[in-house]
């Protein structure tokens, strides 16, 4: 990530790899394991947690562009089922408003 590269002296900017191992050596793969494990561990975990607070039926539901990127890891940690929705809100605005007005939904 950029944000890296300009905000540290020895890092470069450094692609995630979409599929790390859990541990590494070296700072990309650590970059990328953090990024995708700790991010996909954090969102396990939240979700355990919840379905044993509240309801152990609570439905999952993933919203925004970017699930692509811990989809791969999310169903390695056999969850259950979920719901995938990357434009949940901007469907949800276009029922309030004139759907027309929402080039975005449109193929």
């Amino acid at each position: 990530p950029k944000i890296l590269s300009s905000s540290t002296d020895l890092t470069s900017e450094n692609h995630i790899d979409f599929s790390p191992s859990l541990l590494s050596l070296n700072t990309r793969e650590a970059i990328s394991s953090g990024a995708i494990n700790g991010s996909s561990f954090i969102i396990y975990q939240s979700i355990l947690q919840i379905k044993n607070d509240y309801s152990k039926d609570a439905k999952v539901i993933f919203t925004g562009g970017y699930f692509s990127f811990l989809e791969r890891k999310i169903k390695s940690l056999n969850m259950g089922s979920y719901i995938v929705s990357s434009n949940l809100v901007i469907a949800g605005l276009a029922k309030i408003f004139n759907p027309s007005d929402f080039i975005y939904l449109k193929k």
